[in-house]
């Protein structure tokens, strides 16, 4: 489970949640991702994308918001500014994904975020994650995209 929101409340959940015996990896993020605490910058946000140009996938692009392919770009715009304040599901985006006999996953996160949770759920994935230059020429090379 992933939980995001006011520092001060999510302070206290991780309290209640480690007496629970829970496992805590806090994610040093600057922004409540995921929560209605996004939702005023909802207008700003879709502004911004409509200044982006972005072209219809020519592979498959599936969002967190509800685990499914995104196949324009009004989709993947649309998608976006709802991951903002909305809760994600990455469980059941990881099961569709193996119901859809994808093996091999690119993560645009800091670090190995996506990846080191995903194996978690499932070993069967090759995930590989950009997060800098490095990474990026590294997977680009290996999928020769």
């Amino acid at each position: 489970m992933t939980i995001s929101g006011n520092k001060l409340a999510i302070a206290k959940a991780t309290k209640i949640f480690k007496s629970l015996g829970a496992h805590i990896i806090p994610i040093n993020i600057n922004i409540p991702s995921h929560c209605l605490l996004m939702k005023p910058i909802n207008l700003k946000f879709k502004q911004f994308l409509e200044k982006i140009i972005i072209n219809k996938p020519k592979i498959k692009f599936i969002n967190n918001i509800n685990c499914n392919y995104d196949i324009s770009s009004k989709d993947i715009k649309s998608t976006l500014i709802k991951q903002l304040y909305s809760p994600i599901n990455w469980i059941k985006c990881i099961k569709f994904i193996e119901k859809q006999n994808i093996s091999n996953l690119i993560e645009f996160t800091p670090k190995n975020l996506l990846k080191k949770i995903s194996q978690q759920i499932t070993n069967n994935l090759n995930i590989n994650s950009i997060y800098n230059v490095e990474t990026f020429f590294s997977t680009l090379n290996k999928y020769k995209i």
